[in-house]
């Protein structure tokens, strides 16, 4: 090979990609193998070091904005007619050139594994073939050891985190923020959570202090309050588009029934404003948006086990005087919410459970104002009895105090 394109032993291969981590992984693979690798992230900064560096070899991405890796590998076979080059690209194939009268020595397709990268610029370096071969076998041990150690590395690494407080706690944050800030567009009300604890290592969580407000209008402090709520989570779908829900177990949950149980309440106000926004009665495999007009899809979840138990209903009706109730609420269990590949969305999640929730609550609220109702009714009863008797009695001693 000429002594001006080839110096050393050691040449200069520039690599071109406008993505960084793609110009380190180069460098990692060409670097043990003899190459001076010069990495840019820009075509015209590559092209402007091009006559004073006179690479043995041009690696260039293919899609990089003004000047593209066809762009660029004409300039240079412009410059250098015998420039050896490989075309690396991971959105079009070898089509792209077909019909150019300039073309790339090479095509390599992206993701491309280091012992493919390494043979593309060994066969356009035939000079060095013969060092290459020889350190071939230390350089694959190498290779392979580095992948390893790499590999035991990020497991440790992920054990460590997934395991350590400091992730749990830095999660656990991250899912408060999100639940106060996105489940109070959802029920336009107040919406609090006072910490959430997580573990990915077991998979399992926390939810404390849980308060849905009421909506204006209402006098009573909240709708719902759950002090502490259990929750198992497939760990690792936390990172995907997808997060499985084993199971949630909500235990004695106070709720604040204020209204008619047959007209305005303030559950009645709150289930309205959920499926305003969830999409009235969609279901949940319909894979409707969190939010209308949202440009992005709401994280899915899939929820395969739902329980509240040992709920009670504070109850402050109309017309009551300010007197109130508390009743028991029977067990709430849903199951299979969100199952397949749509899921659902955090607001048609808070539109199943909170829908059930509400229907059991005017259920038990119903059922005791008829109670109350007949009570009242019997009452009145017994009342008008007595004082149709105590009438009889008065008329029967005036009759006989007159002689009649």
């Amino acid at each position: 090979m000429n002594a001006s394109v080839l110096p050393t032993a050691k040449a200069t291969v520039f690599v071109v990609d406008d993505e960084v981590p793609l110009l380190d992984l180069a460098v990692a693979i060409l670097g043990p193998v003899g190459c001076v690798v010069k990495t840019f992230s820009d075509p015209e900064q590559a092209l402007a070091a091009f006559l004073d560096a006179r690479p043995v070899v041009l690696l260039t991405d293919y899609a990089m904005g003004r000047m593209n890796g066809m762009d660029l590998i004409r300039e240079c076979r412009r410059l250098n007619p015998g420039q050896k080059v490989i075309l690396i690209s991971g959105t079009v194939d070898g089509r792209i050139f077909a019909d150019s009268p300039v073309k790339p020595d090479m095509f390599l397709a992206k993701p491309y594994h280091a012992q493919e990268l390494i043979g593309c610029v060994r066969k356009l370096w035939p000079d060095e073939r013969k060092i290459l071969s020889r350190r071939c076998g230390r350089w694959q041990f190498n290779l392979t050891m580095k992948k390893i150690l790499l590999r035991i590395g990020i497991i440790i690494l992920l054990l460590a985190v997934v395991g350590g407080l400091v992730a749990g706690l830095f999660l656990g944050n991250l899912i408060k923020v999100g639940m106060n800030t996105v489940a109070p567009k959802i029920t336009q009300t107040p919406f609090t959570v006072d910490s959430v604890s997580v573990s990915l290592l077991t998979g399992s969580a926390g939810v404390n202090g849980l308060v849905i407000g009421n909506p204006e209008g209402f006098k009573t402090a909240h709708a719902i309050n759950v002090g502490k709520a259990a929750v198992r989570v497939a760990p690792f779908s936390v990172l995907s588009e997808k997060i499985i829900i084993k199971s949630v177990e909500v235990r004695d949950a106070e709720i604040t029934f204020e209204g008619n149980p047959f007209g305005a309440n303030n559950l009645k106000k709150i289930m309205d404003n959920v499926n305003a926004v969830a999409g009235g009665t969609s279901k949940p495999a319909t894979n409707a948006p969190a939010t209308a007009g949202a440009k992005k899809p709401a994280k899915k979840l899939e929820v395969d086990d739902f329980l509240i138990a040992g709920a009670k209903v504070h109850v402050s009706l109309i017309g009551m005087g300010g007197k109130e109730l508390t009743l028991p609420l029977p067990p709430i269990h849903l199951t299979d919410l969100g199952k397949g590949a749509a899921g659902i969305t955090p607001a048609e999640l808070i539109q199943d459970v909170l829908g059930e929730v509400t229907t059991a609550t005017l259920k038990a609220v119903g059922s005791a104002v008829t109670d109350l109702g007949k009570g009242a009714a019997e009452a009145a009863k017994s009342a008008g009895q007595a004082v149709g008797e105590g009438v009889s009695k008065i008329s029967k001693s005036l009759g006989g105090l007159f002689g009649k």
